[in-house]
């Protein structure tokens, strides 16, 4: 594929400044795509984005049809996770009670280990008869949990086939569109976007537009990666979740307050993911090019290893904001 005509260079787009300097460079390691890509730092206020970086007409190249984030997953809410999940909402969001007291006792212990973890899922305090729009929603896994648990929902996703099945098979209102041209009929009491605005190009416009769409002291809830993150700094440029160039924006949490502020969101809160799978998907990035981390990855990836250390350890470090996920809540 030849790129040198589709990348363009890019003042910051949080200050404008044209005066940035190279902190890093790397591949397309999640879709293989040849090139090597360049990540800036602005000189003035400290952003940090991919410059130069893809132009919107062959943005699609970077999202093919085969990327697993567009793939469909049967909605499964049996697991003991999604049961504890239940109860934490009906206790502490006001979720209507379906739980049976003798539940709740048995997973009590359980309760007090996940209030973080699910803040950190994106999911809002119930509103009866609430309303949530979704931003690139996907196929809507995401959308059809909030539906069941009492929501209004809508979502907006730019690939048709994820549209598609949204709407034949899980019966959502999904709409193929850009956040750019979309226009709410509506406001919605709860907007989410779930790890998208590192993938737009002008976040700072993107906030502004998105608010328009909030009610008056309704909740905006996003969730970016965060390059200050453990294993980003652990890994640097086979680090998951650069996603070089499709991710444009790399977020810290400095740099998402500016944004919030600058908008005049108000109630920032910030809570940190504890997925282990970023941290053993860029172990795998590595030892596929450095064949000495093999055996690392080997011992790391054992069943023990990983669900009695490697786990606890990223839950650890989420509860005193290292990891390398950031969800993201403030009012309008």
């Amino acid at each position: 594929m030849k790129l040198e005509n589709d990348f363009e260079y890019v003042n910051c787009d949080y200050c404008g400044s044209e005066n940035f300097r190279t902190i890093l460079t790397s591949v397309d390691y999640y879709n293989n795509i040849p090139g090597e890509f360049q990540i800036v730092k602005c000189t003035n206020c400290n952003l940090i984005y991919t410059n130069p970086r893809p132009k919107k007409k062959i943005i699609d190249k970077f999202y093919p049809d085969t990327a697993r984030y567009l793939q469909p997953q049967t909605p499964n809410f049996s697991g003991i996770f999604e049961k504890i999940k239940r109860i934490v909402l009906e206790i502490y969001y006001g979720y209507s009670n379906k739980t049976n007291l003798l539940l709740k006792i048995i997973y009590f212990p359980a309760l007090i280990f996940s209030y973080n973890w699910i803040k950190s899922q994106c999911i809002p305090k119930y509103i009866k008869n609430g309303k949530l729009l979704d931003i690139g929603s996907s196929y809507g896994l995401f959308l059809y949990e909030m539906k069941n648990f009492g929501w209004h929902v809508k979502g907006i996703e730019t690939n048709q086939g994820a549209v598609d099945y949204g709407i034949d098979k899980l019966g959502l209102d999904i709409v193929k569109s850009s956040i750019d041209d979309f226009e709410a009929a509506e406001k919605y009491d709860v907007v989410t976007l779930r790890m998208v605005l590192e993938h737009v190009f002008h976040p700072m416009d993107t906030l502004r537009k998105v608010k328009d769409f909030i009610k008056k002291d309704g909740t905006l809830i996003f969730s970016v990666p965060n390059i200050n993150g453990f294993d980003a700094r652990m890994f640097k440029s086979h680090w998951y979740s650069l996603h070089l160039p499709a991710h444009l924006t790399h977020f810290t949490k400095k740099s998402i307050t500016k944004y919030l502020q600058s908008l005049n969101y108000k109630n920032i809160k910030f809570y940190y993911q504890n997925n282990d799978r970023d941290f053993y998907t860029s172990l795998k990035y590595l030892k596929n090019e450095k064949k000495s981390f093999v055996w690392i990855y080997k011992l790391l990836s054992m069943k023990p290893i990983r669900k009695l250390i490697i786990r606890p350890a990223i839950r650890i470090i989420s509860l005193f904001n290292g990891t390398c996920r950031i969800t993201v809540y403030a009012n309008t």
